[in-house]
């Protein structure tokens, strides 16, 4: 347990740091300095944490001297610009260093963190166009069936339905708006239990094979479907053709910018779940294709689309990894609109979290392993079955959490959907699902079912409030396999990311930002979003104190966690 700051010598600050510090003692040194140097102060055993909400004044001990490190955590509202000053003063200190920033995609080994990240924006545009163009409101009693018996009698009409056979050309729209539609011709490649694998007409040459698609189709049957279904419910399925459409289309190559950075590998499109027409409950979208589909990405070996040279073997290893996550997407959206009875989409961190949350279950699946396993190097690359399924399924999740890592204190789990944030709240929400008693499949389902969204969603799901969690969760980012005796709050079970990430990265370092507070110093602080977090390392040789100070105009928002680390 982490102890409570009303347990231990405190003051409270209300003022910043220096501030009503002036009053002197009979030894000369100013009056809180001196009753930290004299009298009683916090001493805490290694792994042991102590928590102090709002502004204090906090003095610790080290008979035998140790290491620490002071994390505070930002609980406010979301995007809200939050300052805080922190001082270290006293005797007895010893330097811990603290940690210079890096180019954070090139220092990571993994070229497909390079290729696709800069394609946040076009992720987060099409979340945000769902949010704003598709309306549908909660059901009164016996309306869901209604809504979707409108919308099977209008899907029936889509190319999707009946199903198709291999050779059946399909007129697919790829607009991903409601505004505009793009009509593209696709030709049926292969059919399975659980798909049907379209290819468009138009795409460049030389591209994957029919081979390639009969592939995608079987292991998205034996893989995907069931691993991803498994753990969020199956989706709706609006064309009755009780399968999937996979269309490999240029369209998603043309999402990026001509010559851009990265590419777009995949994505879903709400719309397409909607009716053409309005219903009254729900908004009508007429470019829908009124059909369950996701929308992958193409080989481009010349850079004839997007300016970017696409293999063949690169669209092969990550495609069944985009098909995960993007399944995710899609029985979210289809739940929500048709089957929870929910008035909105879910909050853009925790789909995303959500997806990834997908891919990392594909990894479990394909590997053998399992949650609560504390995966480390050895055991990702015990045998070639396990090192395949890191590669294709786990590797960027650690690679966009080693974005946040550098940038803590501007990123969160819940923040403006971006690269840090992603990487953020796919390890927030596995940290909450190890955290939470009940099986994987249990606690994700009931996050994906939901009527209310983000932090209400899970908290609804946990019963208490997840922002204390978050508030632990930061401590563990740091904590994790590398302080002993730890409190299983400050632990992430399922994953050794200190010595992963170190190990993927070409400086072979855990890059989590600490920041070193000269003694007898101090400096301003700021967090922003909600969930933002700071790392301020110390040290005291034997029989030193500090006398911490911590101060913000906001008291009630900020959580200040003391942790000692040796």
């Amino acid at each position: 347990m982490i102890r409570s700051a009303r347990h231990l010598c405190v003051g409270l600050l209300v003022a910043l740091l220096g501030t009503g510090c002036d009053d002197q003692s009979s030894t000369g040194l100013p009056q809180q300095l001196a009753d930290c140097a004299f009298g009683d102060a916090l001493s805490l055993g290694v792994g042991e944490a102590s928590r102090a909400p709002g502004n204090r004044v906090l003095c610790v001990s080290a008979p035998a001297g140790g290491e620490f490190v002071l994390v505070p955590f930002a609980a406010l509202a979301r995007d809200t610009l939050f300052k805080a000053s922190i001082g270290v003063e006293g005797g007895g200190f010893v330097d811990v260093g603290g940690t210079a920033l890096t180019d954070p995609i090139t220092a990571f080994t993994s070229e497909r963190l390079a290729r696709f990240a800069p394609t946040e924006a076009f992720h987060r545009e099409l979340r945000t166009a769902e949010q704003e163009e598709l309306r549908f409101t909660p059901a009164a009693a016996g309306d869901v069936v209604d809504e979707l018996d409108v919308m099977r009698r209008q899907a029936r009409r889509a190319p999707s339905a009946a199903p198709p056979v291999v050779g059946d050309l399909l007129r697919l729209s790829v607009a991903a708006s409601c505004g505009v539609n793009d009509p593209r011709q696709g030709r049926v490649m292969a059919v399975s239990d659980h798909a049907v694998v379209v290819a468009d007409v138009q795409n460049p040459q030389p591209t994957l094979t029919t081979s390639d698609f009969q592939a995608f189709a079987q292991e998205f049957d034996a893989l995907i479907e069931p691993t991803v279904t498994g753990l969020f419910g199956a989706p709706t399925d609006l064309d009755d053709n009780q399968r999937i459409v996979l269309f490999f289309t240029r369209g998603v190559n043309e999402k990026t910018p001509f010559g851009g950075a990265g590419v777009v590998a995949g994505f879903f499109w709400g719309g397409d779940l909607f009716p053409r027409t309005d219903t009254g409950r729900l908004q009508g979208c007429p470019s829908s294709n009124l059909a369950e589909v996701l929308y992958l990405a193409v080989p481009e070996p010349n850079g004839e689309v997007s300016g970017n040279r696409l293999s063949v073997d690169l669209l092969r290893e990550v495609t069944p990894s985009t098909m995960g996550h993007e399944l995710q997407h899609l029985i979210n959206a289809s739940r929500r609109i048709h089957i929870s009875q929910a008035d909105r989409f879910e909050e853009s961190w925790m789909n995303e979290g959500l997806s990834f949350i997908a891919e990392e279950a594909l990894f479990y699946a394909a590997s053998g392993l399992a949650p609560a396993m504390n995966l480390d190097t050895t055991q990702v690359t015990g045998s070639s079955r396990v090192r395949e399924a890191f590669n294709r399924y786990a590797v960027d999740n650690l690679g966009r959490y080693n974005l946040y890592m550098q940038a803590p204190s501007t990123s969160s789990p819940v923040a403006t959907d971006r690269l840090t944030t992603r990487g953020a709240a796919w390890s927030f929400l596995r940290y909450a699902a190890d955290r939470d008693p009940r099986p994987d499949d249990a606690f994700f389902r009931d996050l994906a079912n939901a009527t209310g969204a983000g932090l209400d969603n899970l908290e609804a799901r946990i019963g208490e409030d997840p922002v204390e969690w978050m508030a632990d969760w930061a401590v563990s980012v740091y904590a994790d396999d590398l302080v002993p005796d730890l409190p299983p709050e400050l632990q992430q079970p399922s994953w050794n990311t200190r010595e992963l990430i170190a190990s993927l990265r070409l400086d072979a370092r855990f890059p989590l930002r600490l920041l070193a507070v000269p003694p007898g110093s101090g400096f301003s602080l700021t967090l922003q979003p909600s969930g933002a977090a700071a790392y301020v390392v110390f040290g005291l040789e034997s029989g030193g104190r500090a006398l911490l100070r911590f101060s913000t105009s906001d008291e009630s928002s900020i959580r200040s966690t003391l942790l000692r680390v040796r």
